[in-house]
């Protein structure tokens, strides 16, 4: 395998199958402006895949099926009901898959927008704050050697060097 060329189709079948259903359900929708307001994809991005130059994430699928009322899997022109039974086949349960990626989302952190807010800090902020004790340290002195005379810089001359 080589290196992929500029604009060279990078697709893959699913790719291909998804762009294929995007086509289809946006000729339900007045204009493209609005099937692509309603899945929530830039025009850009519709567009590479139209052209076969992008692949779809496996969010970006189940985002769109699930805006146009549809799962993933439809999106990619598979029954649900066969999926069911090849993964049952393969003894993975559907219904409890979803319900760990539902227990997921779930469980995202969710940040509170007001608690970096500067209008709430006074909220936040103790109506007495205890005072703020700073005691000073002193450092301990360093021992200089004795023996060794400081350096003297005589005017025109470098400093002497020490001996290693």
């Amino acid at each position: 395998m080589g290196t992929q060329k500029e604009g060279e189709a990078r697709q893959s079948a699913m790719g291909t199958i998804f762009s294929a259903m995007l086509q289809r359900k946006s000729k339900e929708f007045p204009s493209v402006e609005e099937f692509l307001k309603t899945i929530g994809m830039s025009f850009a991005t519709y567009s590479q895949l139209q052209r076969g130059l992008g692949n779809p994430t496996a969010h970006t699928i189940t985002r769109t099926g699930e805006a146009l009322g549809l799962s993933g899997w439809e999106m990619l022109g598979l029954d649900e009901k066969v999926v069911r039974g090849w993964l049952a086949g393969q003894d993975i349960d559907l219904s409890e898959v979803n319900k760990i990626v539902e227990h997921q989302r779930g469980s995202t952190l969710k940040i509170d927008e007001n608690k970096f807010s500067m209008r709430h800090a006074e909220d936040r902020v103790p109506q007495q704050a205890a005072p703020v004790v700073v005691e000073k340290v002193e450092e301990p002195k360093k021992a200089t050697p004795t023996s060794v005379a400081p350096a003297t810089k005589t005017k025109g001359q470098p400093a002497p060097r020490k001996k290693r």
